[in-house]
């Protein structure tokens, strides 16, 4: 298992001083495939992926990946995802709403 936080290939410096550093989609595009990558940009935006993580199989991927809300900490989400190292991959996602619709509280704690 491959962990990236934001100091990695998979982080650029960001323009924003709020958020420090962007996620690198061309990076995740050139690990799995441009189609992936846009469709995880997709689901992440208006989002900032902070951690990132990945395992690699003979002929497969899983990746999971945790966002939030640049400014609004306690909005975030978790996408876990397959690739198949060609041409098929499924995303699911969950995110801070999911937890209230059950009337939940969740707290996350960064190391």
């Amino acid at each position: 298992m491959y962990t990236y936080l934001e100091e990695s290939e998979f982080f650029t410096k960001s323009n924003y001083e709020h958020i420090k550093h962007e996620f690198n989609f061309k990076a995740l595009g050139n690990l799995t495939s441009n189609d992936f990558s846009d469709k995880i940009k997709d689901e992440i935006s208006p989002f900032y992926i902070r951690n990132f993580t990945y395992t690699e199989g003979k002929q497969h991927f899983f990746l999971e990946f945790y966002a939030e809300n640049g400014i609004e900490k306690s909005e975030f989400m978790v996408i876990h995802a397959y690739h198949n190292k060609k041409d098929y991959f499924s995303i699911n996602k969950i995110d801070y709403r999911t937890f209230e619709h059950l009337d939940l509280d969740i707290t996350i704690k960064h190391k």
